[in-house]
């Protein structure tokens, strides 16, 4: 039996089909699982609770999606994904149930949709609401001989890329052929010159202005990436506020929420921003820059920045599930000291002190950490998710 086109199916598409519960059902269904609960089976019991009397196992009813699925929409051949379930009302023996069920969303690159549950009872109460994500699989063909054809070439946003770590990424994703938005602030000049960097090494690229701790601006940002490319493949959060040292007898609300909020604010915001286009090119990758300081031995006067990096770190992990079912991978590089403007302000002593403390006998540059962001960006990272790649010279 040949397979649909994923393709045929259509948002709005339905199917509507009946059961009437038995007591039939119910007994195959203590049979296989097991649960002979006695508000299920037994009438004395139920009767002395506010049920009243025996109710149908709510997996039981919960059951007929499954035939919804495979059998109705999208049909033969569909895997089941993921599902959310809300239980209403009870279900008895005897009682004739409607399932209802409706594709809300396809998403083509990924080859799966999201399908609406509704099960009612013979009354037209709800007893039942759901959501359903839903697998179709693709065909396999016969081999044919290999045509070699040229890669669509993938979009990626840097933030913060103007210089440092964030520009060297840039440039490295320019390396592999990227379509590269550098996202910078106030440092114009170096973004220019960078944007023609890329170019040189093969990618193309342009450049995108905004603060991205601004939420009106991140929305912008996105719009004109809609505009010109419809889609997304990479989303890189470098961008973080100049850390300000104090200790805590010093710090005020305002100056530690100046260093802690512009980490959590710009990452939910371009993540949000970003879904969409990553929808539309079916799936993608985020990269956040995240810092060994969140995990090792924090700098006792960077308190804001270090609560901030460590919610980097948090946001990384919370995401991966909610994330991948829809074909978006996230992970975080956290970097040990790098050789940036930042360093370079050090006394040599304590750069000195610092390389003794590493395994490796150095600091880390720019070009360890971008190197890092390109593997977790393509096909050797494809099963990585919710990670944190410490590269760090091998710091604990």
């Amino acid at each position: 039996m040949a397979l649909a086109d994923i393709q045929s199916f259509q948002v709005g598409q339905s199917v509507v089909f009946s059961h009437e519960i038995s007591q039939r059902d119910v007994d195959r269904f203590v049979d296989l699982t097991g649960d002979d609960n006695p508000m299920h089976v037994d009438a004395e019991f139920a009767a002395q609770t506010q049920v009243g009397s025996p109710v149908a196992h709510g997996m039981l009813t919960a059951s007929f999606i499954s035939t919804v699925i495979g059998k109705h929409l999208p049909g033969v051949g569909a895997l089941w994904v993921s599902q959310k379930l809300e239980f209403l009302a009870p279900v008895r023996v005897g009682d004739r149930i409607e399932i209802a069920a409706e594709i809300k969303k396809i998403h083509l690159g990924n080859r799966l949709l999201t399908i609406a549950i509704d099960i009612r009872n013979h009354l037209n109460r709800s007893v039942i609401r759901g959501e359903s994500v839903v697998k179709w699989p693709e065909e396999r063909q016969a081999a044919e001989p290999a045509v070699a054809a040229k890669p669509a070439q993938k979009i990626a946003l840097v933030t913060g890329a103007s210089r440092g770590i964030g520009a060297e990424i840039a440039l490295e994703l320019g390396r592999q052929g990227y379509f590269v938005y550098i996202n910078y602030q106030r440092s114009q000049a170096k973004a220019e010159a960078l944007l023609e960097q890329v170019k040189v090494l093969g990618g193309g690229g342009e450049l995108l202005r905004g603060d991205v701790f601004d939420p009106v601006a991140v929305e912008r940002m996105f719009s004109e990436i809609k505009l010109r490319h419809q889609g997304l493949d990479l989303l890189v959060n470098n961008a973080s506020p100049a850390i300000e040292e104090r200790d805590i007898f010093e710090l005020d609300l305002a100056a530690f929420e100046a260093q802690f909020l512009p980490h959590t604010r710009a990452m939910f915001c371009t993540i949000k921003a970003a879904l969409p286009l990553f929808e539309a090119h079916g799936g993608g990758a985020i990269v956040n820059i995240g810092s060994v300081v969140a995990e090792y031995e924090p700098p006792a006067k960077w308190l804001g920045y270090n609560l901030g990096k460590g919610c980097v770190h948090l946001l990384t992990k919370n995401l991966a599930g909610p994330l991948g079912s829809r074909g978006v991978r996230i992970n975080t590089v956290a970097p040990g000291m790098t050789e940036t403007e930042m360093t370079q302000d050090m006394p040599e002593r304590q750069r000195m002190l610092l390389k003794m403390k590493t395994p490796l006998s150095r600091l880390a540059s720019p070009a360890d950490i971008a190197s890092t962001v390109v593997f977790l960006a393509g096909p050797g990272a494809a099963h990585m998710t919710g990670q944190v790649l410490h590269v760090n010279g091998g710091v604990c």
